[in-house]
């Protein structure tokens, strides 16, 4: 059928014909001139159809795009499956054994209660300004602080003690235990998404749910040092 004008296309390069219209024949554009009369030789490049193709192409990019965005979306929510689900279960036992938040209680016991809870007040002292790193006299007479931190406290994880009153450092306990296994049970995740991208979604969660909530960790969190070891460990297996 005919393509409505006027309208513009261009002819053999150079030849600009105007007020034409073009008909289909046989599947090949053929261009006439106002007076009807057809113009042989050259190609011609129709405007309009070099546009629709142009829309058609974005339109297909497009929606690969939007397949790729959605891809990496589920990508991220399936990494966080681990660690909420390790949350909901830290904060169940948390409600059950009436610990904070719920009440007042610590899971603080042995070594935190000794050492690192008087650390990690020690510490927030030193990011108040209140006290030095180097040399802190609130312990012992007198102590390079440095090598303390190093041995107790290196861990991103400890600096949010900044936020912390000195009276709930004890309580804030709970919640950096819950935090660590948490990053552990992501890690894990990520572990497995890499490493083993064969192994279903399902059976990478649970695994990593359970590794969050390794014996390891209900043990030895008292040192909570050493639960940095745990998020630490699959990434070092990545590497």
């Amino acid at each position: 059928g005919n393509i409505g004008g006027p309208a513009k296309y261009t002819y053999s390069g150079d030849i600009i014909v105007r007020d034409g219209y073009a008909a289909n024949q046989g599947g090949n554009i053929t261009l006439f001139n106002s007076s009807n009369t057809k113009i042989q030789g050259g190609k011609i490049y129709d405007d309009h159809a070099a546009a629709v193709q142009q829309r058609d192409q974005f339109a297909v990019n497009n929606e690969v795009l939007i397949m790729v965005n959605k891809k990496r979306i589920l990508n991220i929510l399936m990494l966080l499956i681990p660690p909420v689900l390790v949350m909901a279960v830290m904060m169940y036992a948390f409600y059950m054994g009436e610990l904070y938040p719920f009440d007042e209680n610590s899971i603080s016991w042995c070594d935190m209660s000794q050492q690192v809870v008087p650390l990690m007040i020690d510490f927030k002292d030193v990011l108040d300004g209140k006290s030095s790193i180097f040399l802190n006299f609130e312990n012992a007479g007198g102590m390079n602080f440095w090598g303390v931190f190093f041995y107790y406290l290196a861990s991103p994880f400890t600096f949010l003690v900044k936020f912390v009153e000195k009276e709930n450092i004890m309580s804030f306990m709970n919640i950096l235990v819950m935090l660590k296994m948490m990053t552990a049970s992501l890690t894990a995740m990520i572990y497995f998404r890499v490493c083993h991208k064969k192994l279903d979604g399902g059976i990478a969660a649970a695994l990593s749910v359970m590794y969050g909530l390794c014996g390891y960790g209900m043990i030895f969190f008292q040192n909570i040092i050493w639960l940095d070891m745990m998020y630490l460990f699959p990434l070092l297996i990545i590497a």
